[in-house]
C-alpha cells in the first residue's frame, strides 16, 4: 500500500502544464463567501472536461467548477471542450435534477463536499472532490462510496465502491489555533517550520507570509522555537484569518497569483472582488510561461521593472519548491538503508554510547553514515 501525502500547494517549474493550487485556508474563505450562495439550488446538469480533470456543476443561478487537483470556485464559463465517462455517468445518474443542501469543507483540508439530496427529501448523496496530490473525486451515500473517479489504495485508506469514504488524517490543528495548541503540533515531529506549517491549512504559500513577517527562517528546526517566537506565528494567523480578503496580482497582464492577503512587498497586487474570479481569469487566460516571456514585449520601462521582478519571484518560489521535493525524495530512495540504520542507532543509543561513540562503532562495521546528537534529536547524513 502506497504511504498517502497531501502535499501543500505548489507554484512548479512547469508553469504551462502545473499550477498555482489553494490552500485549505482559501477553501473556508471560498465556501463560507462564495459558494455557499448555491446552497437550496437545483441541479441542471453536470459536466465532465475533454482531459477528464475539470467538473462543472451547473445551477440557474450559475455553476461550481472543480479543477483537479489545484481549486474550485465559481463560474459563468463554460468547460473547455466536453467528455464522457463512466464515473461521469453514474455521477448524472445520482445527483442530477436533485437540490444542492451544503457546500462544505472537511475538516480544514483541501477537501470540498457537495451534498444532494432528492425532492422527497429521502435520498441524500454527497460528492466529495479531493483537491491535492493527483486530486480525485468520488461518490458517497450512507457513509459509503458508491463510484469513485480514481481508485486507489492507501495505507490507512480504501478509495474504490461498497467501502466507508475516510478523508487523509489530519493535522489536528484547528484554522484558528492558540500558541498552546501550534507548540504541542511543532513538538509532535523534528522537522523545519516550513515543513510543519506547510501541513497546516496555511499551505507553503501563508506559512512563509506569516514566517516572513515574524522574522523566522523557514528552515528552522520548529522544536527549537522561542515561545514568543510562536505566540507570534499565533497571533499572524489570527489576524491573517481576520483581515482576509480576495487579493490578484498580475504580471504582463495576467493574473500571476492571488492571496488573501497582500504576500509580498510587491506593488502589482490589486483588490479583488471574489476569489473565484480571479481563480477564473486565471484558469481561462494564456499562461505567464516565464522560461519565454521577454521583458521587452511589454510596453514602457516600469512595466518591464515589474515583470522582471515578478519572473525572478516565481524563480525563488520554484527553486525553493525544488528543494523541499528533493529532500523528500532522498528519503523515499534511502528509505530502506535509512531503516535498517536507524534501528541500528537505536540499539546503540540504548547501551549507553554517546555520538562520538555510535559514529567510532558505525566506521568500524563499514557503515558510511555519520550521525550528530544535538539537544536530543538526532541528524543521520549518509556518505
Amino acid at each position: 500500500m502506497k504511504t498517502e501525502n497531501p502535499m501543500p500547494e505548489t507554484r512548479n517549474s512547469e508553469p504551462e502544464t502545473r499550477n498555482r493550487q489553494l490552500t485549505g485556508l482559501e477553501y473556508h474563505y471560498l465556501i463560507g463567501r462564495e459558494l455557499k450562495q448555491f446552497e437550496g439550488a437545483w441541479l441542471d446538469k453536470v459536466q465532465q472536461s475533454g482531459d477528464g480533470q475539470s467538473f462543472r456543476f451547473k445551477f440557474r443561478r450559475g455553476s461550481i467548477v472543480a479543477r483537479l487537483p489545484d481549486y474550485a470556485y465559481a463560474s459563468e464559463k463554460p468547460l473547455k471542450g466536453l467528455a464522457d465517462s463512466g464515473f461521469l455517468q453514474k455521477m448524472k445518474k445520482h445527483v442530477s435534477g436533485k437540490k444542492l443542501v451544503s457546500v462544505s469543507q472537511i475538516g480544514t483540508d483541501r477537501l470540498l463536499g457537495l451534498g444532494f439530496v432528492s425532492g422527497d427529501g429521502k435520498e441524500t448523496v454527497r460528492v466529495i472532490a479531493e483537491l491535492f496530490q493527483k486530486g480525485n473525486m468520488l461518490i458517497e451515500e450512507n457513509g459509503k462510496i458508491i463510484g469513485v473517479l480514481n481508485p486507489d489504495e492507501f495505507k490507512d485508506r480504501v478509495l474504490k465502491t461498497g467501502v466507508q469514504y475516510l478523508p487523509p488524517k489530519s493535522t489536528g490543528l484547528a484554522l484558528e489555533f492558540t500558541a498552546v495548541e501550534l507548540k504541542k503540533y511543532l513538538g509532535s515531529e523534528p522537522r523545519y517550520i516550513i515543513s510543519l506549517l506547510a501541513k497546516t491549512h496555511l499551505g507553503v504559500t501563508y506559512a512563509r507570509h506569516i514566517l516572513g513577517r515574524c522574522n523566522l527562517e523557514p528552515k528552522a528546526q520548529a522544536g527549537g522555537l522561542e515561545w514568543q517566537d510562536i505566540e507570534a506565528i499565533a497571533r499572524e494567523n489570527a489576524s491573517l484569518i481576520k483581515h482576509m480578503k480576495p487579493y490578484a496580482l498580475k504580471a504582463g497582464g495576467k493574473i500571476a497569483d492571488w492571496g488573501l492577503c497582500k504576500l509580498d512587498g510587491n506593488d502589482g497586487w490589486r483588490d479583488a472582488e471574489s476569489l473565484s474570479e480571479v481563480i477564473d481569469d486565471y484558469e481561462n487566460a494564456d499562461r505567464l510561461n516565464a522560461g519565454n516571456c521577454k521583458p521587452k514585449a511589454i510596453a514602457g520601462e516600469k512595466a518591464k521593472k515589474k515583470l522582471e521582478y515578478q519572473l525572478a519571484h516565481l524563480r525563488t518560489l520554484e527553486q525553493q519548491q525544488k528543494e523541499f521535493a528533493d529532500a523528500g525524495n532522498a528519503v523515499y530512495a534511502n528509505y530502506a538503508e535509512l531503516e535498517k540504520l536507524l534501528n541500528e542507532i537505536g540499539n546503540l543509543k540504548n547501551k549507553g554510547m554517546n555520538g562520538e561513540e555510535i559514529n567510532a562503532a558505525l566506521a568500524r562495521d563499514g557503515k558510511k553514515a555519520k550521525i550528530s546528537l544535538k539537544a536530543g534529536e538526532l541528524e543521520v547524513e549518509l556518505a
